[in-house]
């Protein structure tokens, strides 16, 4: 007979809750709260990624890595290892399947707003992210807000810079989320 401890016992109870919560389409995706529109600016280049936000992982210091396309569309990807950012050596799978890293950007001046989707334990949550613009190659987020169904969850103030590598290879910003 197979014996299980209580605390196995829950985990697996929530995950079934939240599978259940799937099927039963009670958790549903947020939509963004603002229209996609092209960037015909010259703030930030778009010819390359950004990278920024450090963290060490099994040893490795590796950095979240974002795309800015001229039609709008924000791509945030996970964590990429740092020396193979430096050496444009990014993975180039297809992104278009996951949801959780796609968003819009919008630049007024020096100011930069992102707004994108984020995954979650109950359906696709979204993030709203302020930040200033330094340079053509250079910006700084300042602030960032998960959100559900539009409400404030949590506010974060942030003092992260992302910097610019020029690069030819960049992910399809085609996909089936924004239009």
């Amino acid at each position: 007979m197979i014996k299980i401890n209580a605390y196995s016992f829950f985990l697996i109870l929530i995950s079934i809750g939240l599978s259940a919560c799937q099927l039963l389409g009670w958790c549903k995706d947020d939509s963004l709260s603002s229209p996609r529109i092209d960037y015909t600016g010259n703030q930030l280049k778009v010819n390359g990624y950004y990278y920024g936000d450090s963290s060490i992982v099994g040893g490795k210091t590796n950095v979240l890595v974002s795309y800015f396309y001229r039609n709008g569309i924000f791509i945030d990807r996970e964590s990429v290892e740092l020396t193979k950012v430096l050496s444009n050596i990014i993975p180039n799978e297809p992104l278009n399947q996951i949801k959780g890293i796609w968003g819009i950007f919008k630049i007024e001046g020096n100011k930069i707003t992102i707004e994108s989707f984020r995954s979650s334990m109950c359906g696709v949550k979204t993030s709203f992210i302020e930040g200033e613009i330094l340079n053509d190659t250079t910006y700084l987020i300042k602030s960032s807000e998960s959100r559900d169904k539009g409400r404030v969850t949590s506010r974060l103030e942030r003092n992260s810079i992302y910097r610019f590598r020029q690069s030819n290879i960049k992910p399809d910003s085609t996909n089936n989320f924004i239009k």
